[in-house]
Formats: structure tokens, sequence, C-alpha cells
């Protein structure tokens, strides 16, 4: 079984206040905010990649500022691993009820690749990032359920 090398799971924080962070009214804005995102990803731009999520994820900034800090430090010893980064590739949406729904990205390298996913909550008339996490499960890809 093939150890992960690399996870952040970060969940909304209980006393974030979702009025102070940006929303989607829908889900094509937040598709084009993950493809952006995924796109600096790509690009070793971690840094830009979040701030492209940050305005929409009610977490506390500082808490933000860790998941990038770690993240850096891991894509350093995933580009030693896998090779360069080659592109993204949306493989599965999937929508549970009204309120929540997972895209689940690879990211795709020379010799593997990571599965990035995003979990987003609507509460009421608008969807925020719940969850966004990374590692180099593949076999889980497999796993889910259409």
């Amino acid at each position: 079984m093939k150890k992960a090398i690399a996870l952040l799971i970060i969940a909304a924080a209980a006393c974030s206040s979702a009025s102070e962070h940006g929303s989607f009214t829908d889900l094509e804005p937040a598709r084009k905010t993950m493809d952006e995102a995924m796109a600096l990803f790509v690009k070793s731009d971690i840094e830009g990649g979040f701030g492209k999520l940050r305005n929409y994820w009610p977490l506390p900034s500082g808490e933000i500022d860790t998941v990038i800090e770690k993240s850096v430090e891991q894509r350093k010893r995933i580009a030693f691993r896998f090779g360069d980064s080659l592109g993204y590739e949306l493989v599965r949406q999937q929508r549970l009820g009204d309120s929540l729904v997972r895209y689940v990205y690879i990211e795709k390298f020379e010799r593997s690749a990571l599965r990035w996913n995003f979990v987003l909550y609507k509460p009421a008339d608008s969807w925020t990032f719940d969850s966004i996490s990374w590692d180099d499960n593949l076999q889980a890809l497999f796993d889910l359920q259409p």
C-alpha cells in the first residue's frame, strides 16, 4: 500500500462567520475558481492557488497561511519523487442532496499523480468551501461511488 506523502484537510471552523467571506450563488463560478487554482498549483504557485480559494473558505487567515506553508514544504518532496507537474484533470463531480458537492481533480506528474478534493457546502442560498485536501492516494479514486 502506498504511503501518503501529503495530506491537508481543513474543515471550516465553527467559529468562523461565512458572512465575512465570499460565496458562490451557483457552482459554475466555483468550478472556474477551482480550475484557476489548479492551474496555479500545476505551476507550483501554491500561494497563488490558495489565494484564489481564500475568499471563499471560511477559515481564519492564519490557518490558511499554515496550510500554504506546509503545502510549499511538501511540494518540494513531491517534485523530487514525482517529477515535473504536467497538468490537471477533473475526474469526478459528486453531489449529495442540495447542500454538498465534491469535485475531485488529479494533478498529473511525470511519474505519478496527486488527488485533490474540494468539498463545497451550501447552508442556505450560496456555496462556500468546506474542505480542501490533497494526497497521493490514487487507489481511493477507484473507490468513489458514481
